[in-house]
């Protein structure tokens, strides 16, 4: 090696070519290294000293270079430089490259953080050393899987979280939270992290916060906030109840808790958004537990308990004082009103199952209503619901031993001023003190029938009671009373006894039996009663167009008063609603036999209906029911609907609805909705099939539409022709997959055939959709390219992921008059440089049309890198790209 080329090496004066020789001979072996060591330190030292004027450094460094050539001859073979690889090499060399080291990295990686992520659903998950924590929704923590041996370390990086640490008092567990550092050994408490600050609430054991010098000792039942930008002294304040642990069993106890507070709970545990619209309800008071009730059930007991009603008014639920009953056009309004269309306000399927349960409490003397009230929870399983004010739960009282009816026993526990209803899960107590009477006149009989008369007023300040409901259950007659409290009920062959009903809202209802002055000669047949379980007057066939249309007001007064009770009949037929042979009772008929000419308002089907244009049910439809035009049911349908237009059921479905153009539903239980062009649910645990759109406003199984499907929460697979749009969907397979806690990504990439493109990615969790459009740099037959393709993340980690693609490329030349397929598999390792930036370099494998025109097609190859154009082409491939994901 000639000691120049070292030197011009050294001081960097050496060409690209030069470069490329020293450095070869200094890695050929350990001496040769050595001795470039020396003359580097010699040349810097050098330029560390002060040189006099009269030295001749070009001489001194002459000197120094042949001593050393004295000591050692150094040898080099010069090697000529490799010539440049084609760029498709290049790209090929970086992806095995990148390859290698993204499988060093993620195993590396694994063996250090793992995530859990809570997205619209609650998670529970055990920990390593056996700690277990409830994530709730929209939350994420960190922890590392090898920490056994050391501090049990998590960080919580968002949301909120239950832990249950397991004891261990030489590994302390350690939460990091912001600025926020929590230590405990063993015990239970809660962590929410957000907007600037951490709130930490103990439940059970001692908790040691610190954040920044300070620090405090949490006991059970305290709780500290501390805020990132800590200014002020940490305080520990006492926590009035235990609603911030609601989400841990899906509970919520509720002990004088003001109703604001109730509905702050509600709106974040549901994601709903619930106001007061008056003022004076902030004052009101509930008290009542709910055991993972759906939101439908706990806001009907709420309403219930305070004699409210609610509202939708743009994405808000409004809750109002309802006003007066007897106001006939607020009941027309109210009625005619969606007054809750995205909540399935239900009541109890066993109609008085629980009032009438029969129980056995023992005798109590010098106890609390709280304790009693404990007892018949535990020993029955029933709820209770009622307004604060009117119990004081501390009271003292003594009550004997007793057995019989729920009813009976809470009105010797309460008095006789309190009345009891039932919804599907709760008793509501309710301070109800009016009370009906009537007087009758019962003339004699003419030509097999007779004209019962009388008036109802209220028993308590004499005034004649407007709009009540007066019917025979047997007879199947009904009417109503006028302005002055006035009634007439003809009744068609009857019996010798008559039993007359009345009915009016807040009211007792009321029954008397009459004796006829005459003697009958025949008894008719006693028709056979029923009651619709899921009654509810907000709730129904008249908060439907086509069910109001086809009403009138003695009818929707006549349902409301009268409830969900009906008769059932073995058949009925009608021209049109209104003229049918069960008369004006015909909607409180439930038959097993329909047949509507024209249409057909009934209470219900149990068996088979059919219609030329309309029927309308107002409670259920269990069988078949077949609509010309359209199917209205009230209530919920089991079975199968067919309509040529469209199917509406306010409640659930448990079947299959088929629709010519929609179907609208509140739930799908179980089975299928399919139509032409539209299927609507609130909740679907079933699948949806629609020509052209789907929408699910909460959960749904499983999607299938021509264009667009929207859902809050899909649980299985969502394929749409253009757009998916849900807040949580895995498995969704569209053109556009638009999911609020999915995947979404831009990336710019280029591939061995020299196609520069611009890529989008969008999906869930699991599988995602890809477009992209791309350009040939440099390719004489090629120009333009169009690729589509669906994907499946394999692996996702905080700096690296992994997933697989099937794609499919159409290419066109510079006219678009000639286009070529080529098909692929994809492998993606991407390294994640921040929060939104990635990078990836990509092997693939290829099955590519041959491109050149105008020769003789040759058969199909194989290749290890690359297409070739005179044949079609099964081949390896490669592309790296730069990501921007959100």
């Amino acid at each position: 090696m000639k000691d120049v080329l070292v030197t011009k090496y050294i001081v960097g004066d050496a060409s690209p070519e030069e470069v490329l020789v020293v450095e070869q001979w200094i890695s050929s072996n350990h001496e040769n290294e050595k001795v470039y060591q020396q003359m580097k330190k010699a040349w810097e030292l050098s330029k560390q000293t002060t040189v006099p004027e009269d030295i001749d450094i070009d001489q001194v460094w002459a000197d120094f270079v042949r001593k050393k050539n004295e000591r050692e001859e150094a040898q080099v073979k010069y090697e000529k430089p490799s010539r440049v690889l084609p760029v498709k090499w290049m790209i090929a060399a970086v992806t095995l490259l990148c390859l290698g080291i993204s499988l060093y990295f993620f195993a590396a990686q694994s063996a250090v953080d793992k995530q859990l992520q809570s997205f619209a659903d609650v998670r529970r998950d055990q920990l390593p050393d056996g700690s277990v924590v409830t994530l709730n929704k929209y939350s994420e923590i960190a922890y590392s899987e090898s920490w056994l041996s050391k501090n049990r370390s998590v960080k919580l990086t968002s949301g909120e979280v239950f832990f249950e640490v397991k004891r261990d008092e030489k590994h302390p567990f350690v939460i990091d939270a912001g600025k926020t550092k929590i230590t405990v050994l063993g015990t239970s408490f809660h962590v929410r992290r957000g907007n600037g600050e951490t709130e930490v609430i103990v439940a059970s054991g001692s908790v040691s916060v610190r954040s920044a010098d300070q620090e405090v000792i949490l006991k059970p039942l305290q709780s500290v906030l501390i805020s990132d930008t800590l200014k002020n002294k940490l305080r520990v304040d006492t926590v009035p109840d235990q609603l911030y642990r609601y989400y841990v069993h899906q509970e919520f106890v509720f002990e004088n808790t003001p109703l604001p507070r109730v509905l702050e709970i509600l709106n974040k545990a549901y994601d709903q958004h619930l106001v007061l619209s008056n003022p004076k309800q902030r004052q009101l008071l509930l008290t009542a537990t709910f055991e993972q009730q759906p939101l439908s059930e706990i806001i009907k007991v709420i309403l219930e308990t305070f004699d409210l009603k609610i509202e939708k008014k743009g994405n808000q639920y409004h809750i109002n004082k309802i006003m007066s009953k007897n106001n006939l056009i607020y009941l027309s309004k109210m009625l005619f009103c969606s007054l809750f269309v995205a909540l399935c306000m239900c009541t109890y399927a066993g109609a008085q199952e629980k009032l009438a349960q029969q129980i056995r409490m023992q005798a109590f003397k010098n106890t609390s209503i709280r304790e009693i009230f404990e007892q018949i929870k535990s020993s029955n399983q029933i709820l209770f619901s009622y307004n604060s004010p009117l119990i004081n739960q501390d009271s003292i009282v003594n009550v004997p031993a007793y057995s019989g009816v729920l009813v009976g026993y809470l009105e010797n526990l309460l008095g006789d001023q309190f009345s009891f209803k039932e919804t599907m899960s709760h008793v509501i107590i309710a301070y109800s003190p009016q009370k009906m009477d009537v007087d009758v006149h019962i003339p004699a009989q003419i030509n097999n029938r007779v004209m019962i008369t009388g008036y109802i007023k209220d028993i308590r300040t004499n005034k004649a009671i407007q709009y009540a409901s007066i019917y025979d259950k047997n007879a199947f007659v009904s009417t109503l009373t006028d302005k002055n409290g006035y009634f007439e009920l003809d009744i068609k062959k009857p019996e010798q006894l008559v039993a007359i009903s009345m009915s009016k809202e807040n009211y007792r209802d009321t029954s008397i039996i009459l004796l006829l002055p005459i003697e009958a000669t025949k008894l008719a047949k006693k028709g056979k009663l029923g009651y619709y379980s899921d009654y509810n007057k907000e709730k129904g066939i008249f908060t439907t167009y086509l069910g109001n249309l086809f009403s009138n007001s003695s009818r929707r007064l006549q349902s409301l008063n009268l409830g969900g009770v009906f008769a059932y009949s073995p058949f009925q037929v009608s021209m049109t609603p209104g003229l049918s042979t069960h008369g004006f009772f015909e909607s409180q008929v439930v038959n097993k036999f329909s047949l509507n000419v024209l249409g057909g308002y009934t209470a219900g089907v149990d068996g088979f209906e059919i219609g030329g244009a309309l029927n309308i049910n107002q409670y259920n439809m269990r069988g078949t029911q077949i609509g010309g035009l359209v199917n209205v049911v009230g209530g919920n349908v089991k079975g199968l609907q067919m309509a040529g237009a469209g199917n509406v059921v306010v409640n659930d479905l448990s079947g299959v609805q088929m629709g010519g153009l929609w179907n609208k539903v509140d739930t799908v239980k179980s089975g299928l909705q399919l139509a032409g062009a539209l299927n609507i649910a609130n909740s679907s645990q079933g699948s949806q099939i629609g020509g052209l759109v789907n929408v699910s406003r909460s959960e749904v199984k499983n999607q299938l539409a021509g264009a667009v499907n929207v859902a809050k929460k899909v649980k299985g697979v969502q394929i749409a022709g253009l757009v998916n749009i849900a807040d949580s969907s895995d498995y969704p397979i569209g053109l556009f997959n638009l999911i609020k806690n999915g995947y979404k990504e831009l990336s710019v990439s280029a591939d061995e055939s020299k196609l520069v493109s611009l890529n989008f990615r969008s999906g869930g969790r699991m599988l995602y959709s890809l477009i992209s459009a791309g350009y040939y740099w440099d390719d004489p037959d090629l120009r333009y390219a169009l690729e589509f393709g669906i994907g499946a993340n394999m692996i996702r980690n905080k700096n690296f992921s992994l997933a697989t693609e099937l794609i499919s490329r159409t290419s066109y030349d510079k006219d678009f008059k000639n286009d070529y397929f080529r098909a692929g598999l994809r492998v993606i390792p991407r390294f994640h440089l921040s929060k939104h930036l990635a990078i990836y370099a990509a092997p693939s494998f290829h099955y590519s049309e041959h491109v050149v025109p105008d020769v003789d097609k040759e058969p199909v190859k194989w290749k290890f890198f690359g297409s070739d154009k005179k044949a079609d082409t099964f081949h390896g491939g490669a592309s790296v790209g730069l990501v921007f994901k959100w």
